[in-house]
C-alpha cells in the first residue's frame, strides 16, 4: 500500500517523521469505524457492508505491522475505556494480536487534531478530534494540526509515545510533561493543576434516540448536531481541559476543588446546547449525563489506575439509574452533586478528607462521620453536618 497506510489517505508530504505517519494512520482508522458501524443498519447492502469491513482488517493489518516497526521495538497498545480512544505503548511483548482484535472496535474522536474529514471509497465520514489544552476544537484539515504538534516534538527530540498514554519507561501519566513541552505552539498549553480532578462523561439513552431514525442522512444530521453541543459546552467552560471529546464520549481534567461544579455546570451547558439543535429536538426528553468523577489524582501515579477507577464510577452511574455522578463508589443526583460541590469549595478540610477517600476507599458513613468528629471550628462541624445529611438523605432528581 505504499504510504497509503490503512487505505484512508493521501500520501504523506515526504517531511513527515515516520513516528507521525503510524500515529495519523491511528486516527484514520478510528474515524472509519463509526461511519462504518453507523452504516450497517442503514442503507448499506450486506455485500457492501463485507467490502468495507474487509478494509477495515487489511488496515488494522497494516497499522499493526507500522507501527511496531515505527516505535522501534515498543508494541502499540490500545487503551480501551469505554469505547477505545488512545494510544498507551508497552514493552516488548504484547501480543499483536491484542492490537489487531480490538483496533476494530475504535470509534471516532481521539485526540490531538483540530477536526475534518476522512476520506473511504462509499464516502466521507466528519471526524471530531481534540487536541489536549486546545481551546479551538473544531477548524482546518486535520492533518494540518498533526503537523504542527509534530514539529514541535522533533523540535524538542520528543518521543511521540508520550503524548499517548503511559511513560514506557515509568508507566506514570505523562500528559502535563508534553503539555509543557509543547507550550507556545499553536493552542496547545498545559494544564494549570498539580492534581486535577478527572472526569469521564457519558450521555445516556443516544442508542435509542439514533434508533429512532429512518434513513442514514437523518443520523448523519443528528450526529453533526451533536458533535457542535458537545464541543460548544466543552469550550464554553474555560476550566475544562479535555484530553478527548468526541462522539458522545468525554474525559475532562478541571480544577480538583470544583470537580464537582464543573461537572454539574457542563451538564447545564450542555442541555442548553442540545436545546439549541433541531436535529436533537426527539432527544431532549431523553437527555441524560452519568459521570464518573475522581476529585484529584496524582499524574506521576500509573494512568490506568485512574482511567479504571473513572470508568468504574462512571458504570456505576449508569446502573444506578443514569443522569447522575458517581463518585468515591456512591451515586448523587446532579442536585446533590451541586449542593456538595459548593460545600466542598468552601471548607477546603472537607474537600481534602473527602478527596482522599473517594480516592482510595469509597465514601463510607463512618468517613463522613469522622469528618464531623475532628472538625474543629464551628463552621466546620457544621458544614459537615450538611453533609453528612447530604449523603445520607434520600435522593432527589434533577431539576
Amino acid at each position: 500500500m505504499g504510504e497509503r497506510y490503512g487505505l484512508f489517505f493521501e500520501e504523506f508530504p515526504a517531511d513527515y517523521p515516520e513516528k507521525s505517519r503510524a500515529l495519523l494512520t491511528g486516527f484514520a482508522l478510528s474515524g472509519i469505524q463509526g461511519y462504518l458501524f453507523g452504516r450497517i443498519n442503514g442503507e448499506w447492502t450486506p455485500a457492501m457492508v463485507r467490502r468495507a469491513s474487509r478494509y477495515v482488517s487489511l488496515a488494522t493489518e497494516a497499522v499493526g505491522a507500522h507501527l511496531v516497526r515505527a516505535m522501534e521495538g515498543y508494541r502499540p497498545h490500545p487503551l480501551m475505556m469505554s469505547s477505545g480512544k488512545g494510544w498507551l505503548l508497552t514493552a516488548p511483548g504484547t501480543p499483536l494480536e491484542k492490537l489487531e482484535r480490538e483496533l476494530v472496535r475504535l470509534k471516532r474522536g481521539l485526540f490531538l487534531a483540530s477536526g475534518g474529514q476522512l476520506e473511504l471509497e462509499a464516502g466521507t465520514v466528519p471526524v471530531v478530534l481534540v487536541r489536549p489544552g486546545g481551546r479551538r476544537l473544531m477548524g482546518g484539515p486535520w492533518p494540518d494540526g498533526m503537523a504542527q504538534v509534530h514539529r514541535a516534538m522533533e523540535r524538542d527530540k520528543f518521543q511521540s509515545r508520550a503524548l499517548f498514554g503511559l511513560d514506557w519507561a515509568r508507566d506514570r501519566m505523562p500528559w502535563l510533561e508534553p503539555a509543557a513541552l509543547l507550550k507556545g505552539e499553536g493552542e496547545l498549553l498545559p494544564p494549570p493543576w498539580a492534581q486535577p480532578g478527572l472526569l469521564k462523561l457519558d450521555l445516556d439513552n443516544l442508542g435509542l434516540f439514533f434508533s429512532t431514525f429512518g434513513t442514514v442522512d437523518q443520523r448523519e444530521a443528528a450526529g453533526q448536531a451533536l458533535d457542535r453541543a458537545i464541543l460548544g459546552a466543552v469550550t464554553h467552560l474555560e476550566e475544562l481541559y479535555p484530553l478527548f471529546a468526541g462522539g458522545d464520549d468525554l474525559l475532562l481534567l478541571c480544577p480538583p476543588e470544583r470537580a464537582l461544579s464543573v461537572a454539574a455546570a457542563l451538564r447545564r451547558e450542555l442541555e442548553r446546547q442540545i436545546e439549541g439543535e433541531a436535529a436533537l429536538e426527539a432527544y431532549r426528553p431523553r437527555f441524560g449525563l452519568s459521570c464518573g468523577c475522581l476529585p484529584s489524582f496524582d499524574p506521576r501515579l500509573p494512568a490506568l489506575y485512574y482511567l479504571d477507577r473513572a470508568e468504574g464510577q462512571l458504570e456505576l452511574a449508569k446502573a444506578q439509574g443514569k443522569d447522575r455522578l458517581a463518585m468515591g463508589g456512591r451515586t448523587l443526583s446532579w442536585v446533590q452533586a451541586e449542593e456538595l460541590g459548593r460545600l466542598l469549595e468552601e471548607n477546603e478540610y472537607l474537600f481534602r478528607q473527602l478527596g482522599r477517600s473517594a480516592h482510595h476507599y469509597g465514601v463510607p458513613q463512618l468517613l463522613l462521620q469522622d469528618i464531623l468528629d475532628h472538625s474543629g471550628r464551628d463552621s466546620d462541624r457544621a458544614q459537615a453536618r450538611e453533609l453528612l445529611a447530604l449523603f445520607g438523605r434520600e435522593e432527589v432528581p434533577y431539576g
